[in-house]
């Protein structure tokens, strides 16, 4: 694999070649499996554009994955190449502005557009647009929306869909400004992304209905509450029930 890096481009000489993201293309990726990828990948991204440079070629053969090592990194072609240069492999990825077509700058957000394509792609198992040559490509980036991802998978969450979709606006204004804008890594973000649902200490202070015996966020002395912060759940029931019921 080649050794020196040239701007624009960055290379991990541990990572395979052979190993990127296109092996996991032909079906769609489960959802916790997709955003422990998307988390590092995101995170190659943004190193990238902190260092001045903007990758241009964002597509699963330039996300270089070893599954054995968990070793990440981007490997394309190196920034300044416009629409000209195009491969036809790129075709699909491309962000509006780099087809030529729309009066606008070609920075990291680019990148990012580019990024919906390569995460609807891993989520649906199939690219958000079709087309037999390079002016239906350039007219679907430009002109066409997607097929929505809940229409593709419903079992998708909502914020998941939400997240590919802004990724995929065709104004760069309209996207994440930058790769360290998509929505945090942090435990919390991850479970609105699986659909998982809150702990049972979240349940018991946001229902409507008093939480059962066997719920941790209540401890029960022969049918009496424990403690202050339990009565305030209570409590707070009690106003969920009354304003349900008015």
């Amino acid at each position: 694999m080649q050794s020196s890096e040239q701007p624009g481009m960055r290379w991990s000489e541990p990572v395979r070649a052979s190993a990127s993201l296109e092996q996991w293309t032909g079906t769609a990726m489960p959802v916790e499996e997709f955003l422990r990828l998307a988390i590092r990948v995101v995170g190659e991204l943004a190193a990238l554009h902190a260092r001045g440079a903007i990758h241009e070629d964002i597509r699963p053969s330039s996300i270089l994955f070893d599954a054995a090592t968990g070793e990440l990194a981007l490997a394309g072609a190196p920034a300044g190449w416009r629409a000209s240069t195009l491969s036809e492999g790129s075709l699909p990825y491309i962000s509006p502005e780099q087809t030529g077509r729309m009066n606008q700058p070609i920075d990291s957000r680019s990148d990012l557009y580019s990024l919906g394509v390569v995460f609807y792609q891993l989520l649906a198992g199939r690219l958000p647009f079709e087309a037999e040559d390079a002016v239906g490509w350039v007219h679907c980036h430009v002109a066409r929306q997607p097929r929505p991802l809940d229409q593709v998978r419903p079992s998708l969450p909502r914020s998941l869909i939400d997240i590919v979709g802004k990724l995929l606006a065709k104004l760069p204004d309209h996207r994440y400004q930058s790769a360290l804008g998509l929505p945090p890594t942090s435990s919390g973000s991850r479970r609105s992304c699986t659909g998982a649902t809150p702990s049972p200490r979240r349940c018991a202070r946001r229902s409507s209905a008093p939480p059962s015996r066997g719920c941790r966020s209540w401890s029960w002395r022969r049918g009496t509450r424990a403690s202050a912060s339990h009565r305030w759940c209570a409590r707070c029931s009690a106003r969920s029930s009354s304003g349900a019921a008015g």
